[in-house]
């Protein structure tokens, strides 16, 4: 995990440059998250979010960890 709000900025700022990429809004593990493509590769982000701030970035590349990423959700509250 990336902790601490000046690594999270470093972070998102390292991965905004990044020419391939193409990001979208997901729920991971009933989180907020990132769907992130960049090239042959996907990660998933998820934030941890505390006091209305991003405290924690887990991302997740293992593939087999990821197939079902592609299977759309039903959302529930």
């Amino acid at each position: 995990p990336i902790t601490g709000a000046e690594k999270v900025l470093v972070f998102l700022a390292r991965v905004a440059k990044e020419p391939d990429l193409v990001a979208s809004a997901a729920c991971i593990n009933g989180l907020p998250g990132i769907r992130i493509d960049v090239a042959a590769m996907t990660v998933a982000v998820s934030l941890a979010v505390e006091d209305d701030q991003i405290t924690r970035i887990y991302a997740i590349a293992n593939p087999l960890k990821l197939a079902r990423l592609e299977t759309p959700a039903e959302l529930r509250r």
